[in-house]
């Protein structure tokens, strides 16, 4: 049985709320959702430090917050976790709760990384209701491998991973051979923010046809919101 992990703050009460309802809404599937509590405040410099990772020169702009750091850390270690585990696993973020349950043969449709909310990825920005209303409850889902977009323009690392990876870290599933690259990614180009860091380049990318997860808190919408914003 496929774990999920769920990134949460662990002394933050509003945080244990919403990871509840993310644990309530699994248990819809007889999905088992693992409390994981995240990187935050000193603990950021600290690990950083001991795991050698440092911000990619090209994406220092996008990593200014002691926020982002807590966020790609909380998720790199769960990466080491699968690599250990030898399994795939599930990852989550507090604010994701399950709406559709996973096709049955997900496991054999994809190599390395699967996101499970693709409306994040193209709804998030116009908007919560644009996004709300186009999160569909079906049993007809399928895989799909996300395209390679080549930049015109500017042939910079930057241009490539920011038109090459999916909006969003809050739900998706990854393979130890993706976990892997992941990781190897991160000592040859450091930290970006969790889900830049996640792209064609560092690894290969599918994700679901319709939402798997979705941000469920009305705070996921506030322009400055993330996950780890106000850790640090």
């Amino acid at each position: 049985m496929l774990d999920f992990y769920c990134i949460y703050k662990q002394h933050n009460d509003n945080c244990k709320l919403l990871l509840t309802k993310c644990i309530e809404s699994a248990r819809e599937f007889n999905y088992n959702v693992i409390p994981y509590p995240g990187i935050y405040g000193d603990e950021i410099d600290s690990l950083a430090a001991k795991e050698n990772i440092l911000v990619c020169k090209d994406l220092q702009h996008k990593v200014k917050s002691k926020g982002v750091i807590g966020c790609f850390l909380s998720h790199y270690l769960l990466w080491k976790k699968c690599v250990d585990l030898n399994i795939p696993i599930g990852v989550l973020e507090y604010d994701a709760a399950f709406l559709n349950a996973l096709p049955n043969n997900i496991l054999d449709s994809f190599e390395d990384y699967c996101s499970l909310d693709i409306n994040r990825h193209l709804y998030f920005k116009k908007g919560k209701d644009l996004y709300s209303s186009k999160l569909n409850k079906t049993n007809n889902i399928t895989v799909k491998s996300l395209k390679e977009y080549l930049p015109t323009k500017q042939n910079t690392l930057f241009e490539y991973v920011n038109n090459n990876h999916i909006s969003g870290a809050h739900g998706y599933i990854i393979k130890p051979a993706g976990a892997k690259k992941l990781i190897n990614f991160t000592k040859m180009y450091g930290m970006m923010p969790a889900d830049i860091h996640i792209n064609l380049k560092s690894c290969k990318m599918y994700y679901t046809s319709e939402s798997i997860v979705h941000l469920h808190s009305d705070t996921s919408f506030k322009a400055k919101f993330s996950h780890t914003k106000n850790n640090g």
